[in-house]
């Protein structure tokens, strides 16, 4: 299956994440621009804009119904008094990196870090039975780093965004330590606020953590697309989109795709040792196989257009 890239920037290095719903127009460049920490849960309206401003049409895109579940996506979960996080520190130095408290924050950096946390509240199964460490026990096989989280295991977890599994030391009623693993993330270099929870039972509890100023980088963190692969339902239809690459985002929200003129929404991404990446999109509606096809791939990043399907 032959392709060919080409590549538009919508800027490189360390970003601000997006503006809040509230905030349009130029009003969003120029927060970007005076370096203002807005919130990275709604980064979908910086790529909107980056896109619309660098288009070559007159065709804009807006919000509409087949973007809806992209905005909205996430996992869903209940409170419950037994499991409540109440705060997250750095463990090095005891600083709160609440979002609120505005005193600590993490600094990640792409080319990997390891950054301990402990995480302070009521980590309980029951009133009478505590979490335990073989809740959260999980380990990816070789050489898999990172993968956006869609499984039922393991059945406790701490999570990222509602995407990175972090890595749990010890647990406690009071407390768990966790290891963030930052390597070949270009979502933490996304500054602002991210959300951090833990996960039992159909039950969830969170808090908003502050992400501050990552570890500079002479690399351009661009989305690189190197392949596109069709891959086939059960009944060999196609399902879904593998492109693989390097710098592709691990929460959907924080990517936009479309194919030829349809939004298309992010499935998974997963990131390997070696730094290089695959992400799973969802094909849009009477997708045909047999005919050229361009996919664009947006990230607050920069875009990128590849054109594949066809006769090979």
């Amino acid at each position: 299956m032959r392709g060919y890239v080409l590549g538009v920037l919508l800027g490189v290095g360390i970003l601000n994440s997006c503006a809040l719903p509230s905030h349009t127009g130029p009003q969003l460049e120029q927060q970007w621009q005076s370096g203002q920490l807005v919130d990275a849960a709604f980064v979908s309206d910086f790529i909107i804009q980056k896109i619309n401003k660098n288009s070559s049409t007159a065709n804009h895109l807006e919000k509409d119904t087949a973007q809806k579940a992209w905005y909205q996506w996430g996992r869903s979960g209940q409170s419950h008094p037994d499991l409540q996080l109440n705060d997250v520190r750095l463990k090095n130095t005891q600083t709160s990196v609440l979002i609120d408290q505005g005193v600590g924050a993490v600094l990640s950096d792409y080319n990997g870090s390891q950054i301990p946390l402990v995480l302070q509240g009521n980590f309980r199964k029951t009133k009478k039975l505590a979490l335990e460490s073989a809740d959260f026990a999980f380990q990816y096989e070789w050489p898999l780093l990172h993968q956006t989280f869609l499984n039922e295991k393991p059945v406790a977890r701490v999570l990222l965004d509602q995407s990175l599994l972090l890595e749990v030391i010890s647990v406690s009623e009071s407390e768990i330590e966790a290891v963030l693993h930052t390597q070949s993330v270009p979502d933490l270099y996304l500054k602002g606020s991210h959300r951090l929870s833990i996960e039992y039972g159909g039950f969830v509890t969170e808090q908003w953590i502050s992400i501050g100023e990552p570890k500079a980088l002479s690399e351009s963190l661009s989305p690189r697309i190197e392949h596109v692969d069709i891959v086939n339902n059960d009944q060999q239809q196609p399902a879904l989109l593998l492109l693989k690459g390097q710098h592709f985002m691990l929460y959907p929200k924080y990517a936009y795709a479309m194919v030829d003129d349809q939004f298309v929404f992010g499935y998974q991404t997963e990131v390997f040792r070696e730094g290089n990446a695959q992400t799973r999109l969802h094909v849009p509606e009477n997708f045909d196989p047999n005919i050229p096809h361009t996919l664009m791939y947006a990230t607050p990043f920069g875009t990128q257009f590849f054109s594949f399907g066809g006769t090979p």
